[in-house]
This record gives structure tokens, C-alpha cells and sequence, in this order.
């Protein structure tokens, strides 16, 4: 990693910390761990985070490492809306997400049944 990338992801981890209960639910707070994983620092942000913390994970990570994050881990859940059509559009320019929805899940089950035969 690269100093800027790291001093970006050490504040990003430091804002998750601030938010306490709220982001880090399933920490036990008075042991958090040093280092919380680049996925779980993603999700966090981009659920609970505010338009600064989306610009430094713009800057820390990848759109396409985001982007793998956020399918594999909170697109088809359907929890947060509101958030996930604000997550969509300002990070991958996705402006239909319904949509986009419909396809990658119709295309993710393809993939599932093409392996499995």
C-alpha cells in the first residue's frame, strides 16, 4: 500500500470507530481490533457514512474493488433503499438500479446453475 491510501484507510477506520454502535454492531466496542478489514471498512462506510467519508473511499480504493464489495455484500439484500440507490449512482453511476438489480441477480444465477452442471 502507498502512504496516502493508508492514512486515507486509517481515517476511514477512525471515522467507523466514532460511530460506535451504529456501524460497528458487531464489535464488542472496548475491544476493537487494531486493523478492521478493507470489506468490512467498505460496507460500513458506504451504509453509514457521510459525503466526506465516500470521497476518501473513492480515493483509498479501487470503483471496481467498491463496486465487488458492494454486489457481493449488499446489493441484492434489499435493506437500505434509500441508501442503495444513493450508493449506485454517485459511486458507479448507475441511474436505474432496479434494473441493474434484476440483471446482475438473473445473471449471478445463471452463472451458479451453468457451474454446477
Amino acid at each position: 500500500m502507498n502512504k496516502e491510501k493508508d492514512i486515507l484507510v486509517c481515517k476511514l477506520q477512525d471515522s467507523l470507530v466514532k460511530m460506535g454502535r451504529k456501524a460497528l454492531w458487531s464489535y464488542d466496542q472496548s475491544n476493537l481490533p487494531e486493523k478492521i478489514s478493507d470489506k468490512i471498512i467498505i460496507e460500513k462506510i458506504l451504509l453509514f457514512g457521510d459525503i466526506n467519508n465516500w470521497q476518501d473511499l473513492k480515493k483509498a480504493y479501487s470503483i471496481e474493488y467498491i463496486k465487488d464489495v458492494w454486489l457481493q455484500n449488499m446489493a441484492l439484500g434489499g435493506f437500505h433503499p434509500e441508501k442503495q440507490e444513493q450508493i449506485a449512482q454517485y459511486f458507479f453511476k448507475i441511474n436505474n438500479l432496479p434494473a441493474f438489480l434484476v440483471e446482475y441477480r438473473d445473471n449471478y444465477i445463471n452463472d451458479l446453475v451453468e457451474r454446477a452442471f
